[in-house]
Formats: structure tokens, sequence, C-alpha cells
């Protein structure tokens, strides 16, 4: 019994060093407990039957596991998880003490050692004997919603002493079974008995024990993904070995037959088995890392029946549960990430859109699986983001074009009634007068007043589309729009081969963003020269450059009013505008209008 002796003290040694190099001295209390009960209760020779504490020990064995479900109950902080449950602990513990002497009391009256319980006391002492046995199941089985409940919600380096925790407590199923194993195939070899009692009594104190003192030795979640998978696969191998030696008994007699058959079976089931069992494993250890389709996948579903609102917050709990980490969330571009965490950013097409932080579990490096499949779903993520900004533009945008449809309705309206209608109904009056009398000089005024009610007509029609596009096409109207401000500055145009028929829609945003660009270079930057350049790109775009040599764009001014028009204007129709500083001074203005809208722009204007 050497074997089991130095497996009775290695707890108690446990405790004594966590109670000299730790604060968490409940636990080196307990460790030191449950060693002694262990070299109590099997230290005791089994030929003494006969003697009173040997009686006793009867239902003192419970105590081999009451130390160590009370570790699991405290663990890792020493104290119970609620006030409900600190309640359950003090009545399971009453339990296990009344049936550790209820059992005691029934096997010294068997031994004849006392005198038996006269009725009615016996029938109460019996029922007392129930309910402490069920109280002491109860209690031991209900360390494992407590543990689990626990682990849940632990974060940090308390999620990594209770996943110590979980990989000490399979030793106590393991050993148990290995135990059971021998004496139903192996004829009770003693050794292996002492082993199989050693890893129950040692397997949990020694794991709490580096839980409390260096949680950090080893990767946990390593640990125990391989410990369960091997564990699975051991179970998964005893059984299938039984039952394929079962029916090959029954089939050949119990000859060779029956052991080649067993060994087929066994490397035919065995492999594939043991591989579906360890990526489940792998999975709730680490989530997705050895299949990175899958997580794409996954994630694919996940993100495909949300709403807008939801997408930031779906991909956070799709990268938690993909890479089992605690917790991720976006965070303002550019931050240091903290301690504990890795930032991603997320980018489509080399344009930053957002970093995503993720939670590292405690003592958790990313591998290189776990790097690359980040790689693949921040990606993913990217594009579902970039996605999702080019739809709220797009809502933007249209909202913006049924405001200004209605604002430009409301205006022309304004204009008509405002202006042109009461003018005209002047006009119509004069002209009345004049047949009658025969005034000149009321003809006269009337003929002014037509004059100017035509001006308002073109100017109405002017704010609608430029008539010059028309007449002389955006070439044209350019130049005259430079004409007009030769007063101010030198404008100067240029042209490449432009291409035969520019849409209509092109045509008034390219008009309307040179004109832009030329006042404010004459209004805002005092420019005294000004250039503009029109060309056609290889790529089926016009390219349009307004260079000044003015005083530049204000660094820290914030955009007005024009330059958010010739950004709207390009971006309408699927371009883009954007402004450079010109090393030896001045404002650079490049817009990139595409030319495939066709005739169906054409036609819309």
């Amino acid at each position: 019994m050497w074997v089991v002796a130095v497996a009775a003290m290695i707890p108690v040694i446990l405790g004594i060093v966590v109670l000299v190099r730790s604060r968490q001295r409940w636990c080196g209390v307990l460790l030191v407990a449950h060693g002694a009960s262990a070299m109590l209760l099997l230290g005791l020779e089994p030929e003494a039957s006969a003697a009173p504490e040997d009686s006793a020990s009867a239902g003192s064995w419970v105590l081999l596991y009451f130390w160590l479900v009370l570790l699991a109950y405290l663990a890792p902080t020493g104290h119970a998880a609620s006030v409900r449950w600190r309640r359950w602990i003090l009545a399971g513990s009453l339990c296990v003490a009344l049936f550790a002497v209820l059992a005691g009391l029934t096997a010294a009256i068997e031994a004849g050692q006392i005198q038996p319980v006269a009725q009615p006391a016996a029938v109460v002492v019996q029922v007392l004997a129930v309910v402490a046995f069920a109280g002491t199941a109860a209690f031991f089985l209900g360390v494992l919603p407590a543990v689990y409940l626990r682990l849940r919600h632990a974060r940090g380096k308390e999620r990594s002493q209770l996943l110590w925790l979980v990989l000490g407590s399979m030793s106590i199923p393991l050993g148990l079974l290995l135990l059971w194993t021998n004496h139903l195939f192996l004829g009770a070899v003693d050794w292996i008995d002492q082993l199989c009692v050693g890893l129950v009594v040692t397997g949990l104190p020694v794991c709490l024990a580096v839980a409390v003192l260096r949680h950090e030795l080893f990767d946990i979640h390593v640990v125990l993904s391989r410990t369960l998978a091997y564990a699975a696969l051991l179970l998964a191998a005893y059984g299938l070995y039984a039952m394929v030696l079962l029916l090959a008994g029954r089939l050949s007699g119990g000859g060779a037959a029956a052991t080649v058959l067993t060994l087929a079976a066994v490397v035919a089931v065995g492999n594939p088995l043991f591989s579906k069992v360890r990526l489940a494993i792998e999975r709730w250890a680490y989530g997705y890392r050895a299949t990175p389709d899958a997580a794409l996948r996954e994630l694919s579903r996940r993100l495909a029946g949300v709403s807008e609102s939801r997408i930031e917050a779906s991909i956070c709990e799709g990268f938690c549960q993909l890479l089992r980490v605690p917790s991720a969330w976006f965070a303002p571009l550019g931050q240091p990430a903290a301690a504990g965490t890795h930032r991603v950013g997320l980018s489509y097409r080399g344009h930053p859109l957002a970093d995503l932080v993720i939670e590292l579990p405690q003592g958790r490096k990313l591998s290189a699986d776990d790097q690359a499949l980040l790689a693949d779903l921040s990606g993913y993520a990217a594009l579902v983001l970039h996605v999702e900004g080019l739809n709220a533009q797009l809502r933007e945008s249209r909202a913006r074009i049924v405001t200004a449809r209605e604002e430009e309705r409301r205006r022309l309206r304004h204009d008509l009634h405002d202006g042109l209608g009461p003018a005209l109904a002047g006009l119509t009056l004069k002209l009345q007068a004049a047949s009658r009398s025969g005034d000149t000089a009321l003809v006269r005024e009337a003929r002014d007043d037509a004059a100017e009610a035509v001006g308002e007509i073109r100017r109405v029609v002017e704010g609608l589309r430029p008539a010059t596009l028309d007449e002389v096409g955006l070439l044209g109207a350019v130049e005259q729009q430079a004409l007009r401000l030769s007063g101010t500055m030198r404008v100067s145009v240029h042209h490449a081969a432009l291409p035969a028929r520019i849409p209509a829609a092109v045509e008034v945003a390219a008009y309307r963003i040179v004109a832009e660009a030329l006042a404010n270079a004459a209004r805002h930057a005092n420019a005294s020269s000004c250039t503009v350049q029109l060309a056609e790109a290889p790529a089926g775009s016009l390219c349009i450059t307004v260079s000044d040599n003015g005083t530049g764009w204000p660094q820290d001014a914030p955009d007005g009013t024009g330059w958010e028009s010739m950004s709207e204007r390009a971006a309408e129709i699927g371009g883009s505008c954007t402004r450079r500083d010109i090393e030896t001074g001045g404002t650079c203005i490049c817009a990139t209008l595409p030319l495939g809208l066709g005739a169906v722009a054409g036609g819309r204007e």
C-alpha cells in the first residue's frame, strides 16, 4: 500500500505549500484535510475489520470525496458563488456528516459491536439514513452545475483557475473507470488498484495547487482540449472494444478470429471517431481555427439575416464564438491595444474602416492558426462593413436627392409665383391700357417689363441646367466661365481628346465642379492664376483637374459648402472628388466622373 500512502501525503504537502506561499489559506486547509483523511481511511488494514474504528470507516469513505467537492464549490475565490450556494453547501455538509455517522452506526450494529436500535427509533434512523444519502448524492452532483455556472461568468485569471479545476476533476471519473476495468477485465491487479486510487486522491489537489500558485504554468486551454480528446477517445475505444469483443466471441466462439475482428474494427472506426472527437473538443476550447472555411460559413450565416443596426454587434459575437475569446468590441482607429487584448485593423482595399479589439483569456497567446483564422474573418468582416457603409451612403444620398428635389420644386414655385407671375400679369395690364390710350411711353415700359420677365425665365432655366452646355458643350461652357473670371485671375483651359458625347449628368456635374473650384480659388485662395485640365481616362471616365497658385487649403478649417457640393456632385454619379496641396503653393482639385452612364442619364436630364 506504499503507493497509496505516498499519494495521500501529496495533498498534505501541497496544502502546506499553499498555506506558506499563497493568501488562499482556505485552499491549503482543505488540501491538508483531504490528505489527512486519505491517510487515515486508506491506511486502515483490511484484516482489522472487527476494530471499532473500522466500523466507523464504513461511512467515512465519503470524506475521500467530500473535501474535493468542497474545494470545487469554493474555487477559485474561497467563497460560495452566492448566498443560496452558501446555504446549499452548509446543508450538503450536514448531510455528509449525518451519512458518515449513520453508516458507521449501521456497520457497528451489523458487526455486533453495539446493540441494535429498538423500534420505533430504528425507523427514524432508517429515514434519516435515506435522507442523508440522498442529500449527500445531491451535494456531490450539485458541484457540476455550480462549476459550470461559475465558469460561464468567469473572466481572465478566475476562468483560467477554474479550467485547472475542471482538468483536475477529470482524474476522479478516470481513476474510477480504470479501477472498475481492472476488476472486470484484468482480474483486480493490486498495483493497478493502487495507481487508480492514487490518481483519484492526487489529481484534483495537484491541479488546484497549480491553479492557486502558478495558473500560467501551461496554456490550460491546450492541456484541457488535449486531455478531453484523449479521454473521450479512451472511453470510445473501451466501449468499442467491449462491444466488438462480445459480438466476435458470440460469432466465432472466442478464438483467434475474434481478436483479429476486434483489431480491424478498432482500426476502422477508431481513427475517424478520434478525428471527430478531437475536432469537437478543439472547437470547444479554441473555436474554429482548425477549419477556417467552416468559420467563414458560420460568420456568413450569422450575418445573413441581421438588421443594419446589429451588424457590428453580430460581428463581435461571431468573433467571440469562432475564436473562443471572452469578448470583442470595435474601438476608434489608431488607439494602442491594452494589456490582455489583441487589436486587428479592418480595411478594404487599403482604406481603414475600423479597429476590432478581442479580449484574450488569461495566459493565452494567439498561435499561427489563430492569426490565420483572424485574418480570414477580418477580411470578410471588413467586406461586410464596407458594403454596409455603401448601403448607408446610398440611403443618405437618396434622402438628400429627394429633399433637394422638393426644395428645388419649392424654389421654382416661389420664383414663378412671386417673380414671373406678377411680372407677366402687370405686362398684360399695361399692354391693354396702351392699346386703349395709344401711349407710346407705356408701350416702352411694357417692353422693358417683358425683357425683364424673359431674363427671369432664363435665370430659372439656368438654375435647372446651364444653357451654355446645350449651346457650346462642356468645353465651351468651361472656357466661358474662365472668361468671366479673367478680370480677377488668369485662367487657362487645357483639354485632351474628349468623347464626342458626354452624358448630360456628367456634363452638369463637371461644369458645376469646375465653376465652384474656380470661384473658391478667386474668393478664398487669392490666386492670381488657375489651370483647368479636362481629359478622358483609359478606364472610361472624365478626369478634371483644377489647380491654382493661391494660399492653399486651410489645415484646421472645416469643410465648407463649396467643397461638400463638389464632393456630393461627384458621388451622386458614382465618381470621386479629392483635393491636395501643391508643394510650390496652392491647391489642386481632382475629380473623376464615370462616362458609362449612357443615354439613360442623359435622358433623365
